[in-house]
């Protein structure tokens, strides 16, 4: 199994410095709740995407990287991958956050000429690049 698939993201609420140390949370099923994924039972990695990325490194030749996440996140991997050696049209991404209708009528997922709705919600790193950069 590739590191990624065990990457659990951090709660930055939880990790903000005025944030109690060791708190837990209780979800809606009554289950202990930690930042992250860090019970005992986790073995993967914690934290940020990026650095993550960077310190697995993995091997761009015959490969894609597919991202989905926050546009934070998605934003901010795109330039690792690309200085991992990963070609534009074999990074995949997806901009479903900015739909609203689904149809194309409202024009919230417009980005230029697109409309997320319609002619995607997967765009390629190099499909991103031709819009403009409000994405």
């Amino acid at each position: 199994m590739h590191p990624w698939s065990r990457l659990a993201p951090t709660n930055p609420i939880d990790n903000h410095p005025g944030a109690k140390s060791g708190r837990a949370r209780t979800s809606k099923s009554s289950r202990p709740w930690t930042p992250g994924g860090q019970t005992p039972e986790w073995k993967g990695e914690v934290g940020y995407v990026t650095p993550v990325v960077e310190a697995t490194a993995p091997d761009a030749a015959n490969a894609v990287a597919v991202l989905c996440g926050p546009p934070i996140v998605v934003k901010l991997t795109l330039p690792v991958l690309d200085k991992l050696g990963f070609a534009d049209d074999a990074i995949f991404t997806t901009l479903e956050n900015r739909m609203k209708c689904g149809l194309g009528k409202c024009g919230r997922c417009n980005i230029g000429p697109v409309y997320v709705c319609k002619d995607g919600p997967v765009f390629t790193a190099a499909q991103l690049k031709e819009l403009p950069a409000e994405y």
